[in-house]
């Protein structure tokens, strides 16, 4: 679809539709739109982290793992009778809301400041490249904070406290019952009064969360493109929203459709043991989501009265961007292995051995015995007969490249956070030596792993270094992105050979050694 200069003299409003159409050319002439994304989703960090922390306290707490192997296993009919099985659900809740409210505050952050200050300027018709607006972005960070905070503290803050304090309440209900010794806990009635009252809740804090989420909508790019304070920002996104309420109804029956489609579509897969769904959590971060916040901004700006002004340049075949975005990369990676970069190498592999002799020390106590149960095969899970390879190898590379961007972007919270991630994945690696035959773990783990371990460290300092330079010389921190995102697109062929070898070969050697 071709869309002609649109001057300020003849600027006209753009329908939702044509929004959609108009995003989509600017995304394909600028496929960096998709960047803020992976940056924002290196905040997924922290909640892995939090998942570490929710593990090492189940391990303390609870020395007995039955519940929570039952729990895990889906075998629930006899764990909802031990008390100990609701109070650790209770507690693995818990973990889950800290942690997407964490994460949910921090990625519509850097998300919000490092997208539509570069959309604002592509609308706007300027040619101008993503990292050209990196420092102007690392000021939004600073002034977008107090936005984020209210906005998510009440959009998604006080639903996740109401939930949580409802399914706890819930929870807590069933321990007394069971307790008691009653013999079904509650009266049949008394269980249908309690489940509609639950459910009735929830839908009420389902409905307040689209509301607010409605009310709040624009406040980000209100701050960024209009620069008003937070107060006249809250105030005219409520405006806005009003004025504009049919087009947001028809944006976010779209947004929702896709969201439903995909999930479909994934739980498809799943019933036919495929898992793709790492391909669509890609798909939907580095295509769906800017193009959906560009056609946002687009209705925003038109409400304003600002013009669009776009100028479609000479169109490249997405080939032809590939081989050339790929060819940068690899002469990127091969100039990020010198000298000035070995001590951030150096430092990371330091960490991820570290984590790896603490894993072969943990796995002799309660930490091995949990990882056991979390490893254990299924019965619906991995099954070499009727699993489609190209599912396994695309979902594995979708996974490692994905991780690969997390890790390396979340230096842009704080240096040390790539290298807990990294002690992390040494830990993992090393409890599960410390689980398997020494023969076991060379023929899983090794022939992958001897391509995917020294890539995962890569990426790994290139955050250590992206985090150093954020803290030391923010001046910098822009062309070090530049060098991340590119020494990322390098290493992107070595974690599609790993994919490959564990997808493909290493199954074949499970099943040849007679392992699996």
């Amino acid at each position: 679809m071709e869309y002609p200069y649109i001057s300020l003299e003849e600027s006209r409003k753009f329908g939702v539709f044509e929004l959609f159409g108009l995003a989509f050319n600017i995304f394909k002439e600028n496929l960096s739109l998709s960047l803020p994304s992976l940056i924002s989703s290196g905040t997924q960090v922290l909640q892995s982290l939090i998942v570490v922390f929710a593990l090492l306290y189940i391990v303390e707490t609870y020395p007995d793992l039955t519940a929570f192997e039952d729990i895990l296993t889906g075998d629930i009919t006899s764990s909802l009778l031990i008390p100990e099985a609701l109070r650790l659900l209770a507690v693995i809740i818990k973990f889950f809301f800290i942690g997407v409210f964490i994460t949910t505050v921090l990625r519509n952050l850097f998300y919000s400041a490092f997208l539509y200050p570069y959309a604002y300027r592509l609308l706007k018709g300027e040619k101008i490249s993503f990292f050209k607006c990196w420092n102007e972005s690392m000021i939004f960070i600073r002034k977008l904070v107090p936005a984020v905070l209210v906005v998510e503290g009440i959009s998604t803050g006080i639903p996740i406290i109401v939930a949580s304090l409802i399914i706890d309440k819930f929870l807590e209900l069933a321990r007394i019952g069971l307790i008691s010794n009653f013999e079904a806990g509650l009266k049949n009635e008394e269980v249908l009064i309690l489940i509609t009252a639950i459910l009735a809740l929830l839908i009420v804090v389902a409905i307040f969360t689209v509301v607010a989420h409605f009310i709040f909508i624009f406040v980000y790019q209100i701050i960024i493109v209009e620069k008003l304070d937070l107060l006249s920002a809250l105030a005219k996104s409520l405006i806005l929203a009003l004025k504009n309420f049919v087009n947001l109804i028809i944006y976010g029956f779209l947004e929702i459709t896709l969201l439903i489609i995909i999930l479909l579509v994934s739980s498809i897969f799943q019933l036919l043991h495929m898992e793709i769904s790492e391909i669509l959590q890609f798909v939907l971060l580095t295509i769906l989501s800017p193009i959906f916040s560009v056609v946002l901004l687009g209705i925003y700006l038109q409400a304003t009265g600002i013009p669009i002004r776009y100028e479609p340049r000479r169109e490249y075949s997405l080939t032809e961007v590939f081989l050339k975005k790929l060819n940068q990369g690899l002469s990127y990676l091969k100039n990020y292995l010198r000298f000035p970069n070995l001590k951030f190498i150096i430092s990371t592999i330091a960490v991820y051995f570290l984590g790896f002799f603490l894993g072969l020390e943990y796995s002799k106590g309660p930490l091995g015995e949990l990882l056991s149960i979390l490893l254990r095969p299924r019965e619906a899970g991995f099954n070499i007969q009727n699993f489609p390879y190209f599912y396994a190898f695309s979902g594995i590379f979708a996974h490692n490249w994905l991780v690969s961007f997390l890790t390396a972007f979340s230096g842009i919270l704080y240096f040390p956070l790539p290298l807990a991630n990294c002690l992390f994945n040494g830990v993992l690696v090393g409890t599960v030596f410390g689980l398997v035959s020494p023969f076991e773990f060379a023929v899983a783990v090794l022939p992958h792993g001897f391509i995917e371990i020294p890539s995962f460290i890569i990426a790994t300092s290139l955050g250590v270094k992206l985090g150093v330079y954020i803290l030391l010389d923010k001046e910098k921190a822009g062309v070090v992105s530049r060098e991340v995102i590119y020494v990322l697109i390098g290493l992107a062929p070595f974690f599609l050979i790993s994919a490959l070898i564990e997808a493909l070969l290493t199954p074949l050697l499970l099943k040849f050694m007679g392992i699996m």
